[in-house]
């Protein structure tokens, strides 16, 4: 094919005429002025043609001007009777759709995007607004502690100031009276007899010993200690180790809304739940750790060994009833675990190797589950009761408790809210002030306690002999039973469901959609009665507890 310049017809070329080409044919893969063009399309070999206007060819890409029909071996042209009518022919139709898809479905998302981005600019501005809103109700909770505390201060001094005015008044009465009777001694002892003077005095002793004994008691009843009255300043650290931020940013990734266009496939809708799903056949567990509670406990009163706390002469019990573990979690090397035995919260930590640091808080009511807000922050809620705790995770320690509005068994977390087993036969959102925002319909009869776990945009929960999952609003998506399995604990790394298998002792990991499952942990003999089990997404470790104290820890990985 001539390119470039003004091109010249290639048969006039040929007869030593230089004409302008006006026509092309890709057959003859020949210039053609509109002498020639006029030849080309009534000679018998050549009628058929289809010649195309030059200012059309220069239109062509590159690649196309570059084919040749003319083989680069033999330099003859190339036989071929497959490709005729190729242009109506289905693959060259499925292509020319496929491209039109493709520009569709690219402006849809283009259109999408741009409506994201305008929603983000809305939502920054509110999210500076809600940060303003904060800060507000801090600095007026801050005012309305101020306005407290001077008053209190104000009460105090005042109360002190007129207690000690009272006192003078009462000091200089007293005062005058014995100036007056000291002046009435001093005369009786310069001018009266003897006689005088010891009747006067007899008569007058008794009320100069009880002024005597008043003024003694002045001193006993304190009366006469001095005032000081300082402020106590509220120790902040303590403080920045519940609230280190005044919120949270949280990102949500909704599901995608685009219907892609697909000739093929009609109108497939993209599922923006997880782009790129972890695999369940590519989750690896590497034990770690394996360790008894009973250990750990001789450990801790090995090295407590006096004054014995009220946390260690708990612990003491254990040495003749057995554990019953009901839930754990684990946050940046601190491992929490529930016992329903003894009502109590173990708090361990990685500090030592051999035999771990506890901290023990013993509980005024049964728990029902336990979930971490942070790493520094979890919730303890109570079975069958009405109120959920907030536990510092480093130290064990209780330090706010939110009463509910329903009845809670076990408890998982949908950020920024709790999922909480009712005692309707279903489960019911909760915020964290113990309002209750959505509930479920009725998804069991029973009042057994069934372990749930929460991701993406819905939760699944333990039903006996089956694993079920469901909408946030309660409606099925799927169920998963296998061979005679019985499950009794759950968590979920995000992607996947995780779960603990009791009477056998091992570990399964099942897909987002129930479909497929993998067997990570064999059936072990040491994992029977597995009870409770926490999926570590920033440490990416693998808790799991049996009911008798056995603990174990594994390493997450993917191949």
């Amino acid at each position: 094919m001539a390119t470039g310049g003004q091109l010249v017809c290639d048969i006039c070329n040929q007869q030593d005429m230089t004409t302008d080409a006006v026509e092309y044919c890709p057959e003859c893969e020949e210039n053609l002025c509109q002498k020639c063009t006029g030849h080309h399309k009534v000679a018998k070999l050549s009628r058929k043609h289809e010649t195309v206007a030059l200012e059309n060819v220069a239109k062509l890409p590159k690649f196309v001007k570059a084919i040749s029909s003319n083989c680069n071996d033999h330099y003859e042209k190339i036989e071929y009777f497959f490709i005729k009518n190729v242009k109506s022919s289905p693959m060259f139709c499925d292509q020319e759709n496929t491209l039109s898809d493709l520009l569709h479905n690219i402006d849809k998302i283009l259109e999408d995007r741009g409506e994201n981005i305008e929603a983000l600019q809305e939502q920054e501005a509110q999210f500076k607004i809600a940060i303003q809103c904060v800060r507000d109700a801090a600095n007026e909770y801050l005012d309305n502690l101020e306005t407290a505390l001077r008053n209190t201060m104000q009460q105090s001094f005042n109360q002190k100031k007129t207690e000690i005015e009272n006192l003078v008044k009462d000091l200089e009465k007293r005062k005058k009276k014995i100036t007056e009777m000291k002046e009435n001694v001093d005369l009786i002892k310069r001018i009266a007899s003897d006689f005088q003077s010891f009747i006067a005095i007899r008569q007058t002793s008794d009320e100069v010993h009880t002024e005597e004994m008043e003024l003694m008691h002045l001193v006993k009843d304190d009366k006469l200690k001095s005032v000081e009255i300082t402020m106590i300043p509220t120790e902040f650290d303590l403080l920045t180790d519940h609230f280190d931020s005044i919120g949270k940013v949280q990102i949500i990734s909704s599901p995608c809304k685009i219907s892609m266009k697909n000739s093929k496939i009609q109108e497939a809708q993209l599922s923006g739940a997880s782009v790129f799903p972890i695999s369940v056949e590519k989750i690896k567990l590497k034990k770690t750790e394996e360790f008894s509670l009973d250990d750990v406990i001789k450990d801790f009163n090995a090295i407590n060994l006096a004054p014995r706390s009220s946390h260690t002469r708990a612990l003491m019990k254990h040495r003749h009833r057995p554990f019953l573990v009901r839930d754990c979690i684990s946050e940046n090397g601190n491992i929490l675990i529930l016992d329903c035995e003894f009502c109590m919260v173990f708090c361990l930590t990685n500090d030592v190797i051999h035999g771990r640091l506890v901290n023990v808080c013993p509980l005024s009511f049964v728990p029902g589950g336990i979930i971490s807000l942070s790493s520094s922050l979890a919730i303890i809620s109570e079975q069958k009761g009405k109120h959920f705790h907030f536990i510092n995770i480093k130290d064990a320690e209780i330090w706010k408790t939110v009463e509910c509005e329903t009845v809670m068994r076990s408890v998982s977390y949908r950020s920024p809210h709790l999922l909480v087993q009712n005692g309707s036969g279903g489960f019911s959102l909760v915020n964290k002030k113990g309002q209750v925002l959505s509930e479920t319909k009725m998804l069991f009869i029973d009042e057994e306690f069934h372990q749930s776990a929460c991701f993406q945009d819905r939760f699944c929960f333990v039903s006996y002999d089956a694993i079920r999952c469901c909408e946030m609003a309660g409606n099925p998506l799927w169920q998963f039973q296998h061979e005679k399995l019985l499950p009794k604990a759950l968590t979920t790394d995000g992607d996947n469901v995780i779960l603990a298998v009791s009477y056998n002792g091992s570990i399964y990991a099942i897909s987002a959609d129930g479909k497929s499952f993998s067997i990570l942990v064999e059936p072990n003999k040491n994992l029977l009665q597995a009870s409770a089990v926490h999926y570590d997404k920033n440490g990416k470790k693998l808790l799991v507890s049996t009911e008798k104290g056995t603990v174990f820890l594994y390493d997450v990985f993917f191949q």
